[in-house]
């Protein structure tokens, strides 16, 4: 998959992820991010990964028109008191699970899901 730590201003387009052998990994991790955009990122998973997508102190973030490859127990998750303004909009989730996981310490209102926050 692809890590990113210590970032500003990423733009992620129509990315495509695999595995050949089954991999619990998150796809995508991002650590300490400000600015990061998301547009058609399509991943495998497992039901037992930890997420498709796992976020930590992640900071104005939009993730648009993505969707797990196959069914997956978890979207994203979200950690860090530092992470706000993380918005999902229009993502095909039905293959997922649950969509969306905060951890303690995440904000609750850190999070909106089709212009709701995240319950």
């Amino acid at each position: 998959g692809l890590y990113i730590r210590h970032a500003k201003g990423i733009s992620l387009n129509n990315i495509d992820f695999s595995f050949e052998e089954t991999d619990f990994r998150p796809a995508l991790i991002c650590d300490d991010v400000k600015g990061l955009d998301i547009t058609g990122f399509r991943a495998e998973g497992t039901m037992e990964s930890e997420s498709l997508i796992k976020l930590k102190n992640a900071q104005d973030v939009f993730i648009h028109g993505c969707r797990p490859l196959n069914n997956v127990g978890l979207f994203m998750s979200v950690q860090g008191e530092n992470s706000s303004g993380i918005e999902l909009r229009a993502n095909c989730l039905s293959h997922a699970k649950k969509d969306c996981e905060t951890g303690s310490g995440t904000g609750e209102k850190s999070v909106r899901i089709n212009g709701s926050f995240k319950k």
